[in-house]
């Protein structure tokens, strides 16, 4: 079961650096370089590193990223005004 914050970030096509290094095939320490480098878009929450998932799509290329069956969250839906 996901706590509220997980549930929210995933939502928003953010995983935490652990899984998104187990999908993409990085380590988790080339994650954090990935991230400190600013090559990839993530967010801390507490003292968790959180990672866009679009960003690592970018950082790899479209093609490399579906090999590994990484998929870009569907978009947000629009806002009612």
């Amino acid at each position: 079961m996901l706590g509220p914050i997980e549930d929210k970030m995933r939502r928003q096509g953010f995983l935490t650096v652990s899984e998104m290094a187990a999908r993409s095939g990085f380590s988790d320490k080339i994650m954090y370089r990935l991230i400190h480098a600013n090559k990839v878009k993530a967010l801390k929450v507490g003292r968790f590193w959180y990672v866009e998932t679009a960003s690592v799509i970018r950082f790899m290329g479209p093609e490399a990223a579906r090999f590994i069956g990484l998929k870009a969250p569907p978009p947000p839906p629009p806002e009612e005004k």
